[in-house]
């Protein structure tokens, strides 16, 4: 039973307030519940956006870095190998240049040589030729000569003719040295043709490298930046 205290609510008082605009208990129930239109949260903000864990971006980030490094290390044995390859090639271009500038000096040394060959030869060409004209002129005027003279003649005959020989005979050996010469001359430009075609070879060779090397190097630069990318980003998903 109710005290004094406690004010009594009759039926009539309970329908009286359900009756009122506000909807008394009943309807207020239903107002705390009900939102009005401005108050109705957005259905996409209501769905909840995924986010991945940040231990699965890290172990992620960290795999990529792992990759990237070893790729940069492969690249560091490429670099590596093909410096150590520009290096015998170097060495290869200079030792072939120094041979080449050695059978440069030969050949022409050769050349000097044969050349002054040509010269003596043709000189003694020259002696011999005059010796020959002599020795017709002295047989033309034979019989012109007083028989008393006959011995004299047959001595400054003799005499020519022994001087021919020689000169012939020192004639032919300069031939032969020339002849020698000219094939040892052959030999030495054949030579730095080869030694051309060579250094030539080993050029392109240098200029192939060059090249490598950029390319590694250009590989290697977008490595670093994408390894910066992702270390970056595993110290962010870390934080």
């Amino acid at each position: 039973m109710p005290t004094e205290d406690q004010p009594t609510t009759s039926l009539d008082d309970v329908q009286e307030r359900m009756q009122q605009p506000d909807g008394g208990i009943a309807n207020g129930a239903n107002k705390s519940n009900t939102l009005t239109p401005d108050e109705q949260p957005d259905s996409d903000l209501q769905k909840e956006v995924p986010h991945p864990s940040p231990s699965l971006t890290a172990t992620s980030i960290a795999i990529d870095v792992n990759d990237t490094m070893a790729r940069m290390l492969e690249k560091l044995d490429d670099v590596k190998k093909a410096a150590a390859a520009a290096k015998d090639l170097i060495e290869a271009k200079d030792q072939i240049q120094a041979e080449c500038a050695q059978v440069i000096t030969q050949t022409e040394r050769f050349r000097m040589e044969r050349d002054q060959i040509l010269e003596e030869a043709e000189r003694i060409n020259q002696q011999t030729n005059g010796i020959t004209s002599i020795m017709h002129t002295t047989a033309s005027l034979r019989h012109l000569l007083e028989p008393s003279s006959l011995h004299a003649r047959e001595e400054t005959d003799e005499f020519l003719r022994h001087d021919v020989v020689l000169l012939r005979e020192q004639r032919s050996r300069l031939g032969r040295e020339q002849e020698r010469l000219q094939r040892r001359l052959a030999d030495m430009e054949d030579l730095l043709v080869e030694f051309e075609e060579r250094q030539q070879a080993v050029h392109e060779r240098g200029y192939m490298f060059v090249r490598e090397l950029e390319v590694v190097r250009k590989t290697m630069e977008e490595d670093v930046a994408d390894l910066d990318s992702m270390t970056n980003g595993l110290s962010w998903s870390l934080h």
